[in-house]
């Protein structure tokens, strides 16, 4: 009896594909198994070739290297209510990367809070450093402005004087991010981050949403983003978490052009020695707290009104 066998092509290089693994580059079978064996299995890196896969549980990526060929569309199988992220970031030196911004990674979940989480896990005890993690050139969706979602999720569990609980240094850059709640969330102790060149595409839910927020996060640098296309959001919020105050981010060239007569720029309800130089062309412009001056803060450009 003749039986067939699939054997994983071993490479002179240190990278496979999720098709080596049994994943169904035409979205009818769901690829989560697949895409854990290749991350699990390569030395470094994974490459998706183009077509639409089906994942149904988080897909962790750990110390590897994941790129994202033109013409990928990961997204969740929507048969399965996702409560996860669809990729949970959490080893050091861990890229997620798209050939293009063509390349899209699309949470149809209402129930979830992020598409994309970096960090820890805020249900286990893990003593561990995670660094210098990257998302670059591609796009991040959700299924609508008015659910939970974030499209980036940073997560420290972090407390005062614990040096072996961080995520840092992380870098994040050349994205669309569309149809989520939340752009881009800072919690904690979401320290020196760099994020560039982003446009968010339909973000936040006019009464509870936002394209960046400063969670608590000190000392990220936000560059070069432009916000539209969603009308009475606000762009930017800084908020106390707990014992943390947002404080030394540094926030430039970026604008502001939601649409809508309720739309806001940036709304503070604590913060220390921060830095916002945008562009704010919105109706209600910013809402600044009463000691924003005296808490060393600065703004360079004022509203557009």
């Amino acid at each position: 009896m003749h039986m067939s066998c699939r054997v994983v092509q071993y490479r002179d290089t240190d990278s496979y594909t999720v098709l080596d693994f049994g994943a169904d580059p035409s979205g009818q079978k769901d690829s989560s198994k697949a895409f854990e064996e290749a991350l699990d299995k390569s030395p470094h890196k994974v490459i998706v070739p183009p077509g639409r896969y089906l994942i149904g549980n988080t897909v962790e990526v750990n110390r590897k290297h994941l790129f994202l060929e033109a013409g990928v569309t990961i997204e969740n199988n929507d048969r399965i209510q996702m409560n996860s992220p669809l990729f949970w970031i959490h080893g050091i030196h861990s890229i997620i990367e798209g050939e293009n911004k063509s390349v899209k990674i699309k949470s149809n979940s209402i129930s979830a809070t992020s598409v994309i989480k970096i960090g820890h896990d805020d249900a286990r005890d893990v003593r561990r450093n995670i660094l210098y993690c990257e998302v670059k050139n591609l796009t991040i969706e959700g299924s609508g402005r008015g659910t939970k979602l974030s499209g980036i999720h940073f997560y420290n569990s972090q407390e005062k004087g614990d040096e072996m609980t961080t995520s840092y240094f992380h870098s994040i850059h050349n994205l669309i991010i569309q149809h989520v709640n939340i752009g881009i969330h800072m919690e904690r102790f979401s320290n020196g981050n760099s994020i560039s060149n982003i446009i968010f595409n339909r973000v936040g839910a006019p009464e509870s949403g936002c394209a960046i927020w400063f969670d608590g996060a000190t000392e990220n640098r936000v560059y070069d983003f432009f916000h539209h296309h969603s009308a009475n959001a606000l762009s930017v919020k800084f908020t106390r978490n707990k014992d943390k105050t947002p404080s030394y981010n540094i926030l430039q060239a970026g604008i502001c052009e939601q649409g809508g007569d309720d739309a806001r720029c940036v709304e503070m309800e604590a913060g220390a020695h921060n830095i916002i130089d945008i562009n704010c062309n919105v109706l209600k412009g910013n809402m600044l707290p009463k000691d924003f001056q005296k808490r060393k803060n600065i703004i360079l450009t004022k509203p557009h009104n």
